[in-house]
């Protein structure tokens, strides 16, 4: 999935896949969790039971992108989506009819209505019929073409999609129309014709697989059973329609506005007419981009920049337009806006679950690409101005509110705001990436798109106004050698726009692709953005100095609370010791492979990005961590077997306060060493130096353990549980409610105005190693206290923490003290936290 640069439609495809094996993820989780082992961590087992307020049956309002076709007003009586299959030789029309009856029954949005009001029917709504309403055997007509081949059976394909699109009716719930062509002992086809009030190009990647299922378990006497639906249509329908009137809803009109306020570019004079821009009198430019630039356009290019394929083509384009427009002498100021179509299945809403929901769900937004200052001739030469280009419309892109979904419903649903929107000026530009489809002839097997029609289809009303001058519809088809093309359909209104100039900007987007290409090959291209790492507030030249000074980084992160403090003391203290190394030594026994042990521990440090952190303060307005992709451990082999008993213990002990002493660079990780001593033919001593702000004690028995399995298995880490990243912990930090923990710390702090003092501040004195005192209750005095501390119900812990307040009242003369009390500090509401590696000790004030 991430190898082909995966998008939110590619998304929905892989949540479908896991609803049909049983298990719930969603789409979001896809892009949080980037790897199949940490999806697998926050995948669930279907068993929850259908959300009770959820009837798919009855009165729905409009959506917004029905109440948008409902403004542009003429005829939708053939405004439709299409897909030509192909059926294997042979199928019976007892099994297409059975399969069409299980969607029928499963996909409610199939058996829609619209519901026409007012004088001139302008007031619409819909009305979803129940299960049994719409009957299989009257949308389903055959057509033999035993026999027919090229243009006989093509001719026949064609009258019967124009016949199958005459014969839709929403008004009278007549959404869906199959034709089968049957080729009786030759492979047949079966034509798909949906209105486009219940279906989106989304939606065909439930209903294909669906009906191939429904089909395969009829033709071997099974029952039709289809996987759980999710949210109904008609539940999300009024989710939106209220979510429309809330107050956050309300806060994004202001961004709206200025997207839609504010100069841009135009790509033409005048205005749309409805009676005059149709559908019938638009014309149409068809490009194809090689397969040698669409495969890295759709792979290495948003991996490069850490980002979607949306934010690949839209930067080109806003580019190819921004040149367009300076070579065609265009007015307007340096932006270019542009109506954008997304799958609308946004995760907005709790308890709300689209992955296998059909129906018209497409959001349609503007947004904003502001090209001002940026070296055109240079970006579109494919130089470092593309790269900045492109990270500068990424993030544009992503401060679009919630996806684009408020947008619809501020025009739309909520008459308050509508009123404000529709007095802005409307896009000149419409784009649409539908994905992929395996269209194009690549399809082979039974309910492949057929070669005939290559992949999505479909029509409309020729009287249909068209909603934009000019409107770009791209997607992913298989070409003729079987690799993946970028196919892009421009159409635009003759009277506004010339047809030369359309080409000449539908082939400046491909010369802008095809640099992007060639930029993103060039050593040190792309990179992130501030809003690649949530976590972490940087500028984009912050970031840009990190990945410059760290090739090969893989994530920047924060700093734990804990982390902060023991960084300021490392970068205090630089000069004396560090009091915050620690050693673990191990003490092992019998035949050792020092090789073996040495892979293990590069696996550990593989396992744990945690282990793999380095810091950096130094020209940022934060300190941060920065995790490493590959770093091998620091591994020294000392052998001390051939010295007698004194000289050995003696060099032993050298060794450990040598290495105890040796600092570590902060700024290069990783912070931790090891160092295999052999004591003996078959006696070795590992130490393991570590400095604290990457690990805790709990921590040290996990590294220790999961160091001896790695050797056991030989580097491999199956017979280990999966990861809880330290990221993780993170996360819950920066989640945190700042201003209510400073109130609920403020309290019991209040009126100390100094420290409980146990020596006087001496600045001179040289920092020094601690020493420690050790001083043991007797069995007696434990076992009583132990005892005292069970019949009043307390933790002997809080039993200690009361003495010590004790002692230092009487030694301060204060009533009232206060002292640090080390916690563990792992949370237990994140998931694997007892076995995360990572620094989560703090000190409270108690």
């Amino acid at each position: 999935f991430f190898a082909l640069g995966g998008d939110s439609i590619m998304s929905i495809q892989l949540v479908n896949r896991a609803r049909r094996a049983g298990l719930e993820i969603t789409p979001r989780a896809v892009f949080q969790h980037q790897t199949v082992v940490a999806l697998a961590a926050v995948a669930r087992l279907i068993e929850a039971p259908q959300d009770m307020r959820d009837v798919a049956s009855g009165a729905a309002p409009l959506t917004p992108i029905m109440a948008w076709l409902q403004a542009r007003g003429g005829p939708i009586g053939r405004f439709h989506q299409a897909m030509l299959l192909r059926l294997p030789a042979g199928i019976g029309e007892d099994v297409l009819a059975g399969a069409l009856a299980a969607l029928l029954e499963h996909h409610d949005a199939l058996r829609l209505r619209l519901v026409t009001a007012g004088a001139a029917g302008e007031d619409w709504s819909l009305e979803i019929a129940p299960p049994g309403a719409v009957v299989a055997r009257e949308v389903l007509r055959r057509v033999s073409v035993a026999g027919l081949a090229g243009d006989a059976l093509a001719a026949a394909l064609s009258a019967a999609a124009d016949a199958a699109a005459e014969r839709l009716s929403p008004q009278a719930g007549r959404v869906i129309e199959a034709v089968w062509f049957d080729g009786a002992a030759q492979e047949g086809r079966l034509l798909l014709v949906i209105h486009h009030l219940a279906v989106d190009g989304v939606s065909w990647r439930i209903l294909v697989p669906d009906l191939a299922a429904a089909c395969a378990a009829l033709e071997r006497g099974a029952v039709a059973e289809l996987g759980p639906r999710g949210t109904s249509y008609r539940r999300w329908a009024h989710e939106l329609a209220a979510d429309a009137r809330s107050v956050s809803r309300m806060a994004e009109l202001a961004h709206w506005r200025r997207t839609l306020e504010q100069p841009s570019l135009r790509l033409f004079e005048g205005s749309l007419v409805a009676e005059r821009d149709v559908a019938g009198a638009a014309r149409h430019v068809t490009l194809e981009l090689a397969a040698s630039v669409t495969g890295p356009l759709l792979t290495t290019v948003p991996a490069a920049f850490h980002g979607g394929i949306n934010d690949v083509l839209l930067s080109a384009l806003a580019l190819a337009v921004a040149a367009w427009a300076r070579r065609h002498r265009r007015p307007g100021g340096p932006a270019v806006v542009l109506d954008l179509e997304g799958h609308g299945r946004a995760e907005s809403f709790a308890g709300v679950d689209l992955s296998r929901t059909v129906g018209w769900f497409t959001s349609l937004y503007p947004v904003r690409l502001d090209a001002d200052g940026l070296d055109l001739d240079e970006a579109l030469a494919g130089g470092p101005a593309l790269g900045r280009a492109v990270k500068r419309f990424k993030e544009q892109l992503r401060a679009v509110p919630d996806g684009g979904l408020g947008y619809g419903l501020l025009r739309y649903l909520n008459a308050e705001t509508a009123t404000v929107l529709a007095g802005c000026a409307a896009p000149q530009l419409g784009f649409n990436y539908l994905g992929r489809f395996a269209g194009g002839g690549a399809g082979s097997a039974a309910f492949d798109p057929a070669p005939e029609a290559g992949a999505l289809g479909g029509g409309g009303d020729p009287a249909m106004p068209v909603p934009h001058g000019v409107e770009v519809n791209a997607l992913t088809v298989a070409g003729p050698d079987g690799g993946a093309v970028l196919r892009a359909t421009w159409s635009f209104a003759p009277a506004l726009i010339e047809g030369s100039a359309v080409e000449d900007l539908a082939r400046g987007w491909f010369a802008a692709l095809d640099a992007l290409v060639r930029h993103a090959a060039q050593p040190g291209a792309g990179g992130r953005t501030p809003s690649d790492l949530p976590l972490i507030a940087l500028s984009q030249a912050e970031i840009e100095r990190l990945e410059r000074d760290h090739p090969g980084l893989e994530d920047i992160l924060p700093l734990a609370p804990l982390q902060e403090g023991l960084l300021f003391h490392a970068l205090y203290a630089a000069q004396g010791p560090d009091v915050y190394i620690t050693q673990l030594v191990l003490g092992l026994e019998g035949a050792l492979d020092g090789d073996a042990l040495r892979a293990a521990a590069d696996a550990l440090l593989e396992r744990h990005a945690s282990l793999r952190a380095a810091f950096r303060h130094a020209d940022l307005s934060r300190p941060v961590q920065i995790v490493m992709a590959a770093v091998r451990a620091p591994w020294r082999s000392i052998d001390l077997s051939g010295l007698d008993a004194a000289a050995r213990d003696e060099r032993l002990g050298a060794i450990m306060a040598q290495d105890y002493a040796e600092h570590f660079d902060l700024g290069a990780a990783p912070l931790l060493r090891f160092t295999l001593i052999r004591t003996a033919a078959d006696r070795h001593r590992l130490v393991i130096a570590i400095h604290h702000i990457l690990a805790d004690g709990w921590s040290a028995p996990i590294l220790s353990r999961e160091l001896l399995t790695l050797y056991g298995e030989h580097g491999g880490a199956t017979a280990l549980p999966a990861v809880t990243p330290y990221r993780d912990y993170l996360s819950w930090v920066a989640a945190q409610d700042r201003a209510a923990a400073c109130a609920a710390w403020s309290a019991p702090l209040a009126g100390f105005d100094e420290p409980c003092l146990v020596a006087s501040a001496d600045r001179a004195r040289a920092p020094v190693l601690p020493e420690q005192i050790t001083l043991s209750l007797s069995a007696a005095a434990s076992a009583a206290l132990t005892q005292m501390a069970r019949t009043r119900g307390l933790t002997l812990n809080t039993c200690v923490q009361a003495a010590w307040a004790l002692l230092l009242g009487r030694l301060t003369g204060r009533d009232d003290v206060v002292f640090g009390v080390t916690v563990a500090g792992r949370p237990g509401e994140i998931a694997g936290i007892e076995s995360m590696v990572g620094l989560f000790i703090n000190t409270l004030p108690l």
